[in-house]
């Protein structure tokens, strides 16, 4: 566990009652002064919710798979509007050894209702957040979403400046998989364990293939990617699959409230069911991710994976119309 993840207090270093020798015996003398030297390992997830909501609770949502839901903290609206928001906060932040700043493009510029800079104002909860990180001697991290890129140093705030010192992370949506890992590399390189490595989960019950159907070719996908807005093609490791990559549909649906995008997927839950073909499928607040591929024939896309794309696409209408 590297030094940043500790938090004893070394006044007694300073005044000259412990003189530096090594980690294990400064532990050990500062342990025999009553001093509590518990490791932290959180991370701590900091964001705007008119900024980045939705994708920065699904990067919370990967963290959480790979290094245990106990070791990520995202604020919720009952925190924020608490009495003692400040409280949490800060306890959340001292429990910490990584705080990482979810950046988009609207996260420097959003206003106040009298047209001001929320950054610029000193009671701001992401400038208090960020800070907190900097007082407490935590690692900071830029996480870059939905094509935004590093502020300026004279954009920002003096006191903000130092996160410019740190490395900035892209997490591209196209390649979320590839930028996530790069970036849990790195957490894990700062002292925090995995608790899984794979981006799909090995003790789950897999069915046994029996599907028959034909991967499709590279033309027949290009044509059914032009039919299908909002879909893609991505790649994902798989625990049974030895190395290889699956070959997926994904699509990202956002709902006007968690309600509709429950319902949309309790609705489409009979259809998959009714098909006798189902996806891999996760919702985040007011989003719902899609992967669909099929698993028979070596978790690549078939004509049935385009059928259920089509019918999410129609049944996504129902809850788009105005």
């Amino acid at each position: 566990m590297p030094w940043a993840s500790y938090d004893p207090v070394f006044r007694l270093i300073g005044s000259g009652r412990i003189f530096w020798r090594n980690a294990a015996s400064t532990l050990s003398i500062l342990k025999s002064h009553g001093y509590n030297l518990r490791a932290v390992s959180k991370i701590f997830v900091s964001y705007r919710r008119e900024d980045s909501g939705p994708v920065a609770r699904r990067l919370a949502d990967s963290l959480a798979r790979a290094f245990g839901p106990n070791n990520v903290f995202i604020d919720t609206d009952s925190i924020r509007i608490g009495t003692k928001w400040k409280d949490e906060i800060n306890k959340a932040i001292h429990e910490s050894s990584v705080l990482v700043v979810v950046i988009g493009k609207l996260w420097l510029f959003l206003q106040d209702t009298n047209g001001r800079r929320r950054i610029d104002n000193k009671n701001d909860w992401v400038r208090t957040e960020v800070l907190s990180g900097f007082e407490a001697g935590r690692t900071v991290l830029p996480i870059l979403v939905s094509g935004a890129t590093l502020p300026r140093l004279e954009a920002l705030p003096a006191s903000l400046q130092p996160l410019l010192d740190s490395q900035g992370y892209e997490l591209n949506d196209t390649y979320w998989e590839r930028d996530s890992a790069y970036l849990f590399e790195r957490i894990e390189a700062l002292g925090i364990p995995r608790t899984s490595s794979d981006s799909i989960g090995s003790d789950l019950a897999w069915p046994q293939p029996i599907d028959k159907s034909k991967e499709l070719t590279e033309a027949e996908l290009d044509h059914a990617l032009a039919t299908l807005p909002g879909w893609k093609i991505v790649n994902r490791t798989h625990p049974k699959m030895q190395g290889r990559k699956t070959v997926e549909l994904y699509r990202i649906f956002e709902f006007k409230s968690f309600e509709d995008a429950m319902h949309f997927m309790s609705t489409a839950a009979r259809k998959f069911s009714e098909k006798e073909h189902h996806p891999d499928w996760q919702n985040t607040w007011v989003s719902v991710q899609v992967w669909l591929t099929t698993w028979d024939i070596g978790h690549r896309p078939s004509f049935k994976d385009v059928r259920l794309a089509e019918y999410l696409e129609n049944l996504y209408r129902e809850y788009t119309a105005p």
